[in-house]
């Protein structure tokens, strides 16, 4: 639910199969362009969806600052707790170990948007650039970049992303090629192959507005089709193209459904399911 009692607070509850989330912000604190959000998460990967089977437990805080409209900045600071599941087979504790694990997490960035009227059509920007620092200590920078021009039904749009680690990190704190929303190779690479120190990442797709209706009471509804490409570089190339579709349920529920299959040109493919509107 967002813009509670009309203060520009949002309280949010996420639900799925094996996740879930609470997430409470406040957009207007004290009346100043500040802002606040906690957020707790829960997680367990398993061997249907061809990750290592453990569990995850990560709670944040998060202070920032709004010096303009369409500008962000602030620190999240917060605890991220791993640990095997009880039925955790060999792959699990050769990939992250046999002991429970529990981190600190201290995250100042930076994420700005805008739009442009282009003609007859709209652009946007998105930029968004991070420092995860780690107790124990470990430190890598995230920065990413999208643009997108959308002209009646269609859409065109293009993200670039880019991480790089400054010291050792462990196998559960490298950047995720495999299942980061709006971050990932979605094709058949195994999921220890996209779990990268480094790395640079484009994405492509061409979207098509196929429905936009409105479901009584309340429900505004869009259905997308799109054709899509990631390219990726670190040690090895990777690649994939493939095509999905997406539902977006709007205010108040903010259900966003992305299906997608892709493979690359190994031959190797998958099917992906994520909660994202795309980026």
């Amino acid at each position: 639910m967002d813009n509670l009692k009309g203060l520009r607070k949002s309280f949010r509850i996420y639900g799925g199969y094996n996740r879930a989330e609470f997430l409470y912000r406040d957009e207007l604190t004290f009346g100043l362009p500040l802002f606040w959000e906690a957020d707790l998460r829960y997680s367990h990967d398993n061997l249907y969806s061809r990750r290592p089977e453990y569990h995850r437990l990560d709670s944040y805080l998060t202070l920032g600052w709004r010096p303009f409209p369409d500008m962000r900045m602030g620190i999240r600071t917060g605890i991220e707790s791993f640990f095997p599941s009880g039925k955790a087979d060999s792959r699990t504790l050769i990939l992250y170990g046999t002991e429970n694990s529990l981190d600190a997490l201290i995250n100042p960035f930076f994420l700005t948007e805008r739009k442009v009227q282009a003609g007859t059509g709209l652009v946007t920007f998105r930029l968004r650039g991070e420092n995860k620092l780690y107790v124990p200590l470990s430190s890598a920078f995230l920065f990413s970049g999208s643009v997108a021009y959308g002209y009646k039904k269609l859409v065109l749009a293009c993200r670039g992303s880019s991480g790089l680690s400054l010291t050792e990190i462990p196998f559960r704190r490298r950047f995720d090629l495999y299942g980061t929303e709006d971050m990932s190779v979605r094709s058949g690479y195994p999921f220890e192959e996209l779990q990268k120190k480094d790395f640079i990442l484009l994405s492509q797709e061409i979207r098509f507005d196929i429905v936009s209706s409105f479901i009584p009471p309340f429900f505004n509804t869009r259905v997308e089709l799109f054709l899509f490409a990631d390219e990726a570089w670190s040690e090895v190339f990777q690649d994939a193209f493939g095509f999905g579709t997406r539902l977006k349920i709007e205010n108040p529920v903010f259900a966003y459904f992305t299906f997608a299959f892709g493979w690359n040109h190994e031959g190797s493919f998958r099917f992906t399911l994520t909660g994202t509107a795309g980026f």
